[in-house]
């Protein structure tokens, strides 16, 4: 009956906890069900688009943020695909740019999909109830910064840094920008190196990405 009902699955997929979940049990019931599996990744630009027109980001910051979450993708494309094909699934595997969901939708026409797979909420990342009171607006992290350059205080830059911990999302990329804004500041630059040293996972990657838009 499965099997009859469906043929062809796409898993939407985007390196989080929930979203590998949802991609091993796509392996699994294509392997049980001799089922064709498509893995997609999709490149927000949608809100680094939106982060432009609104001035938070400019262009030249947005391209930068855009390619390399464009890295990241291929990355997790590729260690999906090793997940799939540890289990003797062939899968096909599509990156795609835009707003998540409108491509994973494309993606699953296209594929003639008949179930999708999804994991997590929101940006399509594991931002829960807890993480999101981590979350700040641009100009809260704006203002921080000021206040942190002012008074050189761990307390004052230490919710940004939680912000950069956190899954990707329009406020993470804008904390980002930010920080790569005002590098050169020595406070600023002494506490992100401070930083790296004890960091690990997103927010030792993310932090190396600021710290090499220095000159």
């Amino acid at each position: 009956m499965i099997k009859s009902l469906f043929q062809k699955v796409i898993v939407a997929y985007n390196g989080s906890k929930s979203s590998l979940n949802a991609l091993m049990y796509g392996i699994v019931l294509a392997k049980i069900h001799k089922i064709q599996l498509k893995i997609v990744y999709v490149v927000d630009s949608a809100s680094i688009k939106s982060l432009v027109l609104t001035k938070i980001m400019i262009v030249e910051e947005g391209e930068r943020v855009r390619k390399a979450l464009e890295e990241d993708g291929k990355k997790n494309l590729e260690y999906a695909l090793s997940l799939a094909k540890k289990k003797g699934v062939n899968a096909e595997v599509d990156l795609r740019s835009g707003s998540v969901w409108s491509e994973i939708i494309s993606a699953a026409n296209s594929f003639d999909a008949s179930l999708i797979l999804i994991g997590g909420q929101g940006n399509g990342k594991d931002i829960s109830r807890q993480d999101s009171e981590k979350i700040l607006l641009p100009l809260e992290t704006e203002s921080l910064l000021l206040e942190f350059m002012a008074d050189s205080s761990k307390k004052t830059i230490s919710p940004i840094f939680e912000l950069l911990a956190l899954p990707d999302c329009k406020y993470v990329y804008s904390a980002i920008v930010s920080f790569r804004n005002k590098i050169t500041n020595p406070h600023v630059n002494s506490a992100l190196r401070e930083q790296l040293a004890s960091s690990s996972g997103r927010l030792k990657d993310r932090i190396s990405y600021i710290l090499s838009g220095q000159a």
